[in-house]
């Protein structure tokens, strides 16, 4: 895995690179860690992730598969299995989001696709209508 090294004096980025978690007079971030302008942000800066964050998350995810114009053509036009399969969908993610959110620390990563049982763009999920 890659590292960011930072002076834990000056804030400032010395080098990416491998590097053993042990040293004690550099803070090593993983690649996942936000930096500004090529400095480790203070940590008051640093933007806690909310609930409100992770619903957003299950908005954007369900819309992906389902936009709102599918789902009405679902629930107008479409025959039952449509609907049921756009139901599942729509809980499996609605779970997921209320298993995030219950974490004690949700993860900065919850975008992530390992934090979510349906991948992005799971196309072939979705029939068209």
């Amino acid at each position: 895995m890659k590292y960011t090294v930072v002076s834990k004096v000056t804030g400032q980025v010395l080098r990416h690179e491998n590097v053993p978690r042990e040293a004690r007079h550099l803070i090593v971030l993983s690649e996942d860690e936000k930096l500004c302008n090529g400095h480790l942000k203070p940590k008051a800066d640093r933007r806690v992730v909310t609930s409100s964050d992770v619903k957003a998350e299950a908005e954007r995810r369900i819309t992906e598969r389902f936009p709102l114009w599918r789902q009405m053509n679902i629930l107008r036009d479409g025959d039952a299995a449509q609907a049921a399969q756009m139901a599942d969908v729509i809980d499996t993610i609605r779970a997921d989001s209320n298993r995030i959110e219950a974490l004690r620390r949700i993860p900065a990563d919850f975008r992530n696709d390992k934090h979510w049982s349906l991948p992005t763009l799971a196309t072939d999920i979705i029939t068209a209508v």
